[in-house]
């Protein structure tokens, strides 16, 4: 059984998805100790060395401090020491930082080894407390977290686990002697809304506590910052039934103010939700063999809500009432028939005609999905078949489901576009992003990211023309940055080829050369250094030659910032003359918006003085 996605205006269940890169090949050594700041080694620490795509390696340290990450690729890494929870020292990036763009970068080649990569972690300030419930009793075995308020401590989370008296201590906060940092805390607790200490269920409503380290000691004092009552929240429950009456299983769902319970159905049809906090709640459930149903009864939530407005109520008689299930068997099949592609890889969501629920998931395979729990209705079915080899989008919209019901749905072969990306020295540019935008469908775009050799592969593309676009990313002011770059080397979308693609075209041997740009300025380093400019700094709004023209301007076309310019003399990385409407877009560079150009505007993308390029086989044009 598929379980339903519910999408609500609340966000009730958010969907998401990361791009997981190839892995390369593994030689590279990182090794060290961790000592606190009097030099005594610390066991148990745990060690992430994050490379600048923020992929990474870890470790922990033994009795001695010493720590060895091995098989890491070839790159630059940042490393992180994070004492245990219950460890009175705070984290730290090497060789004894707080903020992850402030650490020394370390960098190893294929089959190097850095060693002596000893990272000195501070004591840390402590926050101590109790839980109780409002009649005064101890609350044991609460998870309690101290959330970080200022920039510094933002991304700091410690944890403590309430005794048996109710009491917790949390250690390793963040703090420099004298200089105290404030902290939030939230507790997680079994038949307990989530909440923020301070009698909230909102961040900005919850106390604020500061830790900090006496000026004049090493060692940390513990704050007490005295006894918590927790909220009891609201409580929820009701019988489920099917057609022959109460059920004997199955798995109900509250939701109440951004918090979700599920709760096992008993053997006579009861569940029960406690510990929500209060306002307009949801509840639904799913039963084997029958259509998951939402009260007060239908296929999805409606504008009609359960009110539990205030602090402690319990609402007994929210009973649902499921009708038997709607099932759907999807067959799956290439559509030439000749079966290119691989099902196994395919997945599908299949939505209400309100797009209010899905259900779905991967296609088995032989091509076979079977989605149950279903109502009778109208549903629209997106496929996600780029990975099997097929085109994204909807197999069918507005089909109406009477009964249970095999349905046949053929897939499109998709094209597909691969290269590589490299930089100036011909490496390849790990983590740099590639985008393809559709001429016929300008709000939608389509992204890969290069592997550790800059190899990419653009899937699912439907059969049309594509402008396709190379861009990096930088975390930090110190990492290498490069210039934006459009097929084929153009400097701007405007000046981009069109890339024509058949239906299951495999389109090879797409390279994008993405100049080095250590400065972040937009300009290549090379053509900064060939003309005079500092490639150490940012002097793109500049002008070297007192022109009008800005360095950035006389970058993007391709003239001479030395010189002033007398007319239109190309443009940089163009293969093909300018459109007619090129000289409007060269005007409007030279009023000082190239900068923009760079940027793709994913909403209303430019379509001015392009150039088309057709393409029919495999390779480059």
């Amino acid at each position: 059984m598929y379980a339903p996605i519910v999408l609500l205006p609340a966000s009730i269940l958010l969907l998401a998805s990361g791009l997981a890169l190839a892995p390369p090949a593994y030689a590279g050594v990182l090794e060290g100790r961790v000592l606190s700041e009097a030099g005594d080694p610390l066991a148990g620490v745990d060690i992430i060395a994050y490379d600048e795509r923020l992929n990474y390696g870890a470790a922990t340290s033994t009795n001695d401090g010493s720590w060895s990450i091995r098989q890491l690729p070839a790159g630059r890494y940042r490393i992180r020491a994070m004492p245990g929870q219950d460890a009175l020292y705070a984290d730290r990036f090497y060789p004894s930082e707080w903020d992850f763009c402030s650490a020394e970068a370390v960098e190893i080649g294929e089959d190097g080894t850095a060693s002596g990569l000893d990272i000195a972690v501070p004591e840390g300030g402590r926050l101590s407390g109790t839980l109780l419930d409002l009649g005064g009793n101890p609350l044991a075995g609460a998870a309690v977290y101290a959330q970080g308020v200022d920039s510094r401590t933002a991304l700091g989370t410690r944890m403590a686990e309430t005794a048996e008296d109710g009491s917790f201590t949390l250690y390793g906060l963040d703090a420099d002697p004298g200089e105290p940092t404030d902290w939030q805390c939230y507790v997680r607790l079994p038949s307990f809304p989530n909440q923020w200490l301070g009698g909230t269920y909102k961040d900005a409503d919850a106390a604020v506590f500061s830790a900090y380290l006496p000026a004049d000691s090493a060692g940390a004092a513990s704050e007490d910052i005295g006894d918590f009552a927790l909220l009891d929240g609201i409580r929820i429950a009701g019988t489920v039934y099917g057609p022959d009456g109460a059920v004997d299983s199955g798995t109900a769902f509250v939701y109440a103010s951004s918090q979700v319970i599920t709760s096992p159905v008993g053997v006579d049809g009861v569940y029960e939700a406690d510990g929500l906090p209060p306002g307009d709640v949801i509840s639904w459930a799913s039963v084997d063999g029958l259509a998951t149903t939402y009260w007060p009864g239908s296929d999805r939530p409606t504008t009609e809500r359960i009110p539990a407005p205030d602090e402690g109520m319990n609402v007994d008689g929210i009973d649902l009432d499921l009708p038997a299930e709607t099932v759907l068997t999807l067959h799956f099949s290439a559509a030439d028939g000749e079966g290119v592609g691989d099902l196994g890889e395919v997945s599908a969501l299949l939505y209400n005609d309100a797009h209010t629920v899905g259900r779905g998931g991967p296609v088995d395979d032989d091509g076979t999905m079977v989605i149950d729990g279903l109502w009778p209705g109208t549903y629209d079915l997106y496929v996600y078949g780029s990975d099997g080899g097929f085109e994204d989008g909807y197999a069918f919209e507005g089909t109406v489901l009477a009964t249970s019901t095999d349905l046949d749905v053929p897939l499109q072969l998709a094209a597909s576009i691969t290269g590589r990306l490299t930089d100036d020295a011909g490496e390849g540019v790990y983590g740099g992003y590639v985008y393809a935008f559709p001429a016929d469908d300008p709000d939608r775009s389509y992204a890969a990211v290069a592997d550790s050799d800059g190899y990419y592969a653009l899937l699912g593309l439907p059969d049309g023309f594509y402008t396709v676009r190379a861009s990096y990313v930088h975390y930090c002011p110190s990492d290498q940055g490069y210039v934006t770059v459009w097929w084929q080397d153009a400097l701007s979308e405007d000046w981009a080829a069109q890339l024509q693609l058949g239906a299951g075209q495999a389109f090879a041997g797409a390279d994008f050369h993405l100049p080095d740009d250590d400065d972040h300025d937009a300009m290549g380093d090379a053509w900064e250094q060939d003309h005079g400019l500092d490639p150490a700094r940012d002097d793109a709004a500049e002008d070297l030659d007192g022109d009008g023209f800005s360095n950035l301007d006389e970058y993007l076309l391709g003239t001479d910032p030395n010189g002033a310019t007398g007319g239109l003399s190309g443009c940089k990385g163009c293969t093909t003359a300018p459109a007619p409407g090129a000289l409007t877009v060269l005007s409007a560079l030279w009023a000082g918006i190239g900068l923009t150009l760079l940027r793709r505007r994913s909403s209303q993308p430019s379509r001015r003085g392009r150039k088309s390029h057709a393409s029919a086989g495999t390779g480059t044009p």
